[in-house]
């Protein structure tokens, strides 16, 4: 059986979704919108060589509201919003309205939240609205889940997650391998998290800690918004610590914390001259500049270690996963865009439930997994009393 889908952004994350929906998911049809036109047909026709396909339809649109979306939706099976998050409740409205399932790469809580308020219409439409499945919130938010399967009793999840350069270069120690708007958005705000079973919520670019992460060596990874997304509240009750942390190279975290204490993350416009500008906005355009490389790679670390209870026994349970791109896709790419992609095969399968759910309650992690493993993407397990 073939299937029609949609993504919506031809940015980093959308091409390689577009391109896993062909190669793995069945693709009868791929309809890759975008706002710019030659962005969205440079992106098709590269995808295309790549694939040795005419599959992937480039379309120009507006996809800054519902009207603008829905009619690109009609008569297809599944939907995967790759813009910026802000503009997710836009589309999964529309695929609401048009009835096609829908998944998105999330990052941002509270917008997930309007999301999933759409569950009963949803429900009726009988389609699967799944937020937050890219990497982190996304597998991160499955591998936790898995570890609470793994236990009989759980008492502490430990997430840690970032892309980072292969080759970092001072002062900044990273590259851009996101939208900065995502980017920023994580390094702000408060972040949700489980301590001592109790919800508790601790602010952005708090709380470093060093981690000896072999073969890379030491990392520093501090608490962000957005990465446990409505893990804490899924995993309320079942276990007695959860946290996520993103990592980055030695070095950066303290330029970033900086940044913070001189009010460059803040979004309330200050006077200049006869404007009005944000910090924030100064920061994004310089910050980009300064840590965009295209000579070089990325990678990509994600590593979860739980303790519980097993079988009367104490154990600590590990997955880890480093991945380095390949020569086609980022390695950003390939764990941001190909558990999204392969999330919207499965609800085009009927492996997920209808409605509007979290995904850690949902999404069948095992078939997950093994369709990231038929892509390339290793996770490793371990697990010792």
């Amino acid at each position: 059986m073939s299937y029609f889908y949609v993504v919506l952004g031809a940015g980093r994350q959308g091409a390689a979704i577009a391109f896993d929906l062909v190669k793995h998911g069945q693709a009868k049809e791929v309809t890759l919108v975008d706002r710019e036109e030659p962005r969205v047909q440079a992106c098709a026709k590269n995808l295309n060589r790549l694939l040795h396909s005419e599959k992937i339809k480039p379309v120009q649109g507006d996809v800054r509201s519902v009207k603008h979306i829905q009619p690109h939706l009609k008569g297809k099976d599944a939907v995967v919003s790759a813009l910026p998050y802000f503009l997710n409740p836009l589309a999964a409205q529309a695929a609401v309205l048009e009835k096609v399932h829908f998944t998105d790469l999330g990052g941002n809580t509270d917008v997930v939240k309007q999301e999933l308020a759409l569950n009963d219409q949803a429900r009726s439409a009988k389609i699967s609205l799944l937020p937050d499945c890219g990497l982190a919130p996304g597998l991160s938010n499955l591998l936790a889940a898995k570890a609470l399967n793994h236990f009989d009793e759980t008492e502490t999840i430990r997430v840690r997650c970032g892309g980072i350069p292969a080759h970092p270069k001072p002062p900044f120690f990273y590259k851009m391998v996101f939208s900065i708007e995502g980017l920023l958005n994580e390094y702000s705000g408060m972040a949700s998290i489980i301590r001592d079973g109790k919800l508790h919520e601790v602010p952005a670019l708090s709380e470093l800690e060093e981690i000896d992460f072999k073969p890379l060596g030491k990392l520093e990874a501090v608490v962000t918004s957005g990465g446990t997304s409505t893990a804490p509240e899924s995993f309320l009750g079942k276990v007695q610590n959860f946290d996520y942390k993103t990592l980055r190279h030695p070095g950066h975290w303290s330029a970033l914390r900086a940044f913070d204490a001189l009010g460059l993350l803040s979004q309330e416009p200050l006077p200049f001259e006869k404007a009005h500008i944000a910090p924030r906005e100064v920061l994004k355009v310089l910050l980009e500049k300064s840590t965009t490389f295209p000579d070089d790679k990325d990678l990509v670390v994600l590593w979860m270690e739980a303790v519980g209870l097993k079988k009367g026994k104490k154990e600590t349970y590990r997955i880890s996963m480093l991945d380095r791109g390949d020569e086609n896709f980022s390695a950003m790419e390939r764990t941001t865009g190909f558990p999204t992609s392969t999330t919207a095969f499965l609800q085009v399968q009927g492996k997920t439930p209808l409605g509007a759910t979290p995904i850690e309650q949902t999404v069948p992690v095992d078939d997950l997994l093994q369709g990231l493993k038929e892509r390339g993407l290793v996770l490793e397990e371990e697990s010792h009393s």
